[in-house]
């Protein structure tokens, strides 16, 4: 909320908060489906270390989640300005120039967050599990996003992209992060029962 209400003031344009709303609609409805945790936790979940994980985690993924929506309404609104027959949305939606700003500078924001939050996961893996990676999914897949989001950068600043194909990358990212938040538990969770 903090990410999309900064947008807002920084663009002056609300649209972006229904899409974003959308965006956090998996989130709420996917923790029905999680597991519950044992409220007595260890003293390795007590520390420091996870707590600034998490933090940054969040903060680098509501970033990547307002990339998303700026990704999908450049798309439609691509789409209804081809169009010979625009839609209600062509006069709603920002104009294409800003949802690529937005995109770009949401990137800029949340891949330095996503990667400090790896970071720190792994020294915190470490200290309580004595190495740094162990393959596991939810490990695979924080990875997997952060490829994707450092290929966009990359793709950016190396061969210009911009627009569709930069909207394209950051919306598959942004499923990598999803999966990676929600999927790996709830596969998890159906897998034990």
């Amino acid at each position: 909320m903090l990410v999309y209400l900064v947008s807002e003031f920084r663009y002056q344009n609300r649209i972006m908060g229904r899409l974003r709303a959308a965006a956090g609609r998996p989130f709420r409805v996917g923790r029905g489906g999680l597991p519950r945790r044992d409220r007595r936790a260890g003293a390795t979940l007590q520390g420091i270390g996870l707590w600034s994980h998490i933090a940054l985690a969040l903060l680098g993924n509501a970033a990547f989640a307002l990339t998303c929506c700026a990704g999908v309404m450049y798309l439609i609104q691509e789409r209804q300005l081809k169009s010979r027959h625009p839609g209600r949305l062509t006069f709603r939606l920002p104009p294409l120039d800003l949802l690529d700003d937005v995109a770009v500078k949401s990137v800029l924001f949340g891949f330095p967050l996503l990667t400090l939050a790896l970071i720190s996961g792994s020294v915190w893996a470490e200290h309580v599990r004595g190495t740094f990676f162990t393959l596991r999914p939810r490990e695979i897949w924080s990875i997997l996003s952060w490829l994707t989001y450092a290929g966009l950068l990359y793709a950016r600043v190396s061969a210009g992209w911009r627009g569709r194909k930069a909207a394209v990358l950051a919306i598959l990212g942004f499923c990598f992060v999803l999966f990676a938040f929600l999927g790996v538990t709830v596969f998890r969770g159906w897998a034990l029962l």
